[in-house]
């Protein structure tokens, strides 16, 4: 029984911990141009094949090759190379230069094996956009998808905006969310928020009055919930501290199932030890019982039971007589 519950403890710990860090993923305090940056080099080193060659000069050329009929699906994201299907809205635009040392080409599957990296090819077959569709209630921002509800801040903002310029005494309200652009310590019982703008968030571009680039949107929580990108939830730090370790980035998906099976494995051994140690003080307690019925004549020494765990409290101090 004792083993069942441990073993019952480690599977619920896992659920809880997945469970939440699904929910987590919304929760950003910025979208970078380095997250972005890190999913492009992820998704092409996923489907692309190297293509060398060497011109008669000695000097080797390196292309990778990406089939045009293939997308690719990284950490439950969908991506697709070139595809005319994706409007601007869900494409991610850029010089592949930006990313890579040499060309990354689209080609027709046919043309693959045949492919000359040595040789120039059509520019038109560069890799010049990535796209993905973003569930409702989101927007793409580089390569990862963001609650509408940044950009509508954002675009509150932008109204009350001089040219290029917004003043850092400026604030909008959405609901109960007072946002603002500068930093004042606030009164007790609040969780105090902060996001962080990058390449992708429109209110970069604008600068205050002494020409600084914004930075930061600040914004308050009541002191029971959690930030949660311009927006406030439900506390679950217990939670999310566990899902911190069990489920990070990468691990999730790699490690689930061997945790699982190792937690088992492990909730198995402590079943099959607490049953041996239970039968080993049986055994250990029928031995002394037997030994004081052979010695009548004499009390019974009490006998430790520091060395294997057992309680022999119940044990009479001696024999009476017949």
């Amino acid at each position: 029984m004792r083993g069942f519950l441990v073993m019952k403890t480690i599977v619920s710990i896992i659920l809880i911990s997945c469970g939440w860090s699904s929910s987590a993923e919304m929760c950003r305090d910025s979208f970078s141009a380095r997250a972005t940056a890190d999913v492009v080099r992820s998704v092409v080193g996923a489907v692309a094949d190297e293509s060398r060659a060497e011109d008669v000069f000695g000097e080797v050329w390196l292309n990778l090759i990406i089939p045009s009929n293939i997308s690719v699906k990284v950490k439950n994201a969908e991506y697709f190379f070139n595809d005319d299907r994706f409007s601007a809205k869900d494409s991610f635009s850029f010089e592949v230069t930006q990313f890579f040392a040499f060309p990354v080409v689209v080609v027709d599957p046919q043309e693959v094996p045949e492919w000359r990296a040595d040789l120039p090819g059509d520019s038109g077959k560069l890799l010049k956009k990535i796209s993905r569709k973003c569930s409702r209630g989101e927007y793409l921002c580089g390569l990862e998808c963001c609650p509408n509800l940044v950009q509508a801040v954002q675009n509150d903002f932008s109204m009350k905006a001089g040219g290029s310029t917004i003043n850092r005494t400026t604030v909008v309200k959405r609901g109960n969310i007072v946002y603002k652009l500068q930093y004042k310590p606030n009164k007790e019982n609040v969780t105090s928020c902060v996001y962080h703008l990058s390449t992708y968030d429109s209110l970069q571009k604008y600068t205050d009055q002494k020409n600084v680039k914004l930075e930061y949107i600040y914004y308050d929580c009541p002191i029971e919930e959690d930030c949660c990108t311009l927006s406030c939830r439900s506390s679950s730090r217990s939670f999310l501290a566990l899902a911190s370790i069990l489920s990070t980035e990468r691990l999730v998906d790699r490690y689930f199932w061997p945790f699982v099976a190792v937690s088992l494995f492990v909730a198995f051994l402590v079943v099959v030890f607490c049953h041996c140690r239970n039968r080993k003080c049986m055994a250990k307690q029928m031995r002394v019982s037997a030994t004081a019925r052979s010695s009548s004549d004499r009390p019974l020494l009490e006998t430790p039971t520091s060395d294997i765990g057992c309680d022999f409290s119940t044990l009479p101090k001696s024999i009476p007589r017949a």
